[in-house]
């Protein structure tokens, strides 16, 4: 058996071990060794890797095993991202319905920006993504809309990296790129000029949850050709009313209750 081979079923047998605890919260060394019928050695050496990963945790007066907290950590992301799903969804749907264009839902996930939901353009021309794809958040609208409202510490860490250049128009400076962080925190929006993909153009806002926190963005995005000044002016305000909408479903009560009516925007630029 080859070392990739080899890998690959450890990695099998410490995934049944954690399946284990879906029959019974608490087990022995003992019992996970009769019900996997693997040696002692062997599922030892398993747990103790789980353990390590927190993936798994042990009673220190009982010396029985149970699920741990990296679990619920890992539990708690998927549960908040279909939540949000479910009641982004119709939200997302009826400005696609609006506007004839591509909208996105993403969140961050260790300083990356991950999509989460998507409703197609109806169109012929349309943009090419997925559900899961992971985007850099210092490009793109919906990434942008995000990275503004990151703690600055970790914005920070963010931009000390080499920033990837998709195109002529990737804001790949730090100075630059915290400058246009702050516009976006400024009037509520963030655009796309072209920086991900050239012909492809995106305008895009933060949700909020109940707390005020910025936990998702969402986006509209389309072929430059579609996507006039005129075009552009309508669709931010569009998705800062529709961010709103979400965000209010979250819970989000804005302090100023004058954010309930979003601003028409002066320019698409400014």
């Amino acid at each position: 058996m080859g070392k990739n081979e080899t890998q690959i079923g450890s990695v099998k047998k410490a995934m049944e071990i954690l399946f284990l605890f879906t029959e019974k919260h608490e087990m022995s060394l003992t019992e996970i060794t009769e019900r996997l019928k693997i040696g002692k050695s062997s599922a030892y050496k398993y747990l103790n890797t789980l353990e390590h990963l927190r993936l798994v945790e042990r009673d220190p007066t009982t010396k029985k095993y149970r699920l741990g907290i990296k679990i619920l950590e890992l539990s708690g992301v998927i549960l908040e991202n279909l939540e949000l799903r479910k009641v982004a969804r119709p939200y997302l749907e009826e400005l696609a319905r609006i506007c004839n264009e591509t909208v996105h839902l993403m969140v961050e996930r260790d300083g990356e920006g991950v999509y989460i939901e998507k409703i197609d353009s109806p169109r012929a021309i349309r943009m090419y993504s997925q559900i899961g794809k992971r985007l850099p958040l210092h490009t793109g609208a919906v990434g942008k809309a995000l990275l503004a409202h990151l703690p600055e510490e970790k914005v920070n860490e963010i931009i000390s990296k080499p920033l990837t250049r998709f195109t002529e128009n990737t804001i790949t400076d730090p100075k630059k790129l915290k400058e246009e962080l702050r516009r976006i925190r400024e009037r509520g929006y963030a655009l796309d000029n072209e920086e991900v993909e050239i012909g492809l153009k995106c305008v895009g806002a933060p949700i909020r949850d109940h707390t005020g926190k910025v936990i998702a963005s969402i986006s509209i995005s389309g072929p430059s050709t579609r996507f006039t000044d005129e075009k552009i002016q309508e669709y931010t305000d569009l998705v800062r009313e529709y961010a709103m909408k979400i965000s209010k479903a979250l819970g989000y009560k804005p302090r100023d209750e004058r954010l309930e009516r979003i601003p028409k925007t002066v320019g698409p630029y400014c």
